[in-house]
């Protein structure tokens, strides 16, 4: 029998021109999450093909707090999810199920040594999450991030990312690429991660979060490099190869 569904109450939402964060508080205890899982929400309708509308999401926010959290959306045209859930009342209801994400949860990733965080376009959210886990305090000094981030993308600022992280952290590169569906983007992706590999040791550790055309392709050059398979993650935002797999519209 399937676990019934988890509760959970909207307490805040704070709009932006390019993205809403919510606060959500758990009716259903402390979610025991861990920085960089996700939860999956049900929206409470019908899809034409007879489906129900539910959509996953990364928690944005620290996992001090475990009956309180956040996610961070950026509403798209014709995504129902993204402009539904920011659009909520205060103190509205929604069905949701989690956290999911086993290899992030996984207390013994990651290993000693390097750790290299990549995010595309709205997967920051996810690698954000874990730098503000409590697991990672002691982990900054062995932890570079990449951000592949089109310019014309305005889900969240640079300056907002940089104000999350530690003033003595200086490890996060930001990557200017193509948007999202430019036939230029792949190209542009595998020259800059090549030249950012070439230019550095090779990471023990490895998690990646957004487009997956581009993570998949990234892990790939970590693999021929040497990178350990078990050793690397991935969080698809979109352009999933299972047709199954959630996504972040």
């Amino acid at each position: 029998m399937a676990n019934p569904p988890k509760k959970a109450v909207v307490q805040n939402v704070i709009r932006t021109e390019g993205s809403a964060t919510i606060t959500f508080v758990s009716k259903s205890g402390p979610l025991h999450f861990s920085g960089g899982q996700y939860v999956i929400f049900n929206c409470g309708f019908i899809a034409e093909e007879g489906k129900e509308i539910k959509r996953a999401y990364s928690i944005f926010s620290s996992d001090d707090k475990q009956e309180e959290f956040q996610i961070r959306i950026q509403p798209l045209n014709g995504g129902f999810a993204s402009r539904y859930i920011p659009n909520l009342a205060i103190g509205s209801e929604l069905d949701f199920s989690g956290p999911w994400g086993k290899f992030i949860a996984n207390p013994s990733w990651p290993k000693d040594g390097r750790i290299l965080l990549v995010a595309t376009d709205t997967g920051i959210t996810a690698i954000i999450s874990i730098l503000q886990s409590n697991r990672w305090k002691d982990k900054f000094e062995r932890t570079a991030i990449l951000w592949f981030l089109s310019p014309a993308d305005g889900f969240i600022s640079v300056q907002e990312v940089l104000n999350l992280l530690p003033n003595t952290f200086h490890s996060l590169h930001i990557l200017p690429i193509s948007p999202i569906g430019d036939r230029l983007r792949e190209k542009e992706c595998l020259r800059a991660v090549t030249e950012e590999l070439d230019s550095s040791v090779l990471p023990n550790n490895a998690f990646l979060a957004g487009d997956g055309k581009l993570i998949r392709m990234i892990r790939d050059v970590l693999f021929v490099r040497g990178l350990s398979e078990e050793n690397v993650g991935l969080e698809t935002f979109f352009h999933s190869m299972r047709e199954s797999e959630n996504v972040r519209p």
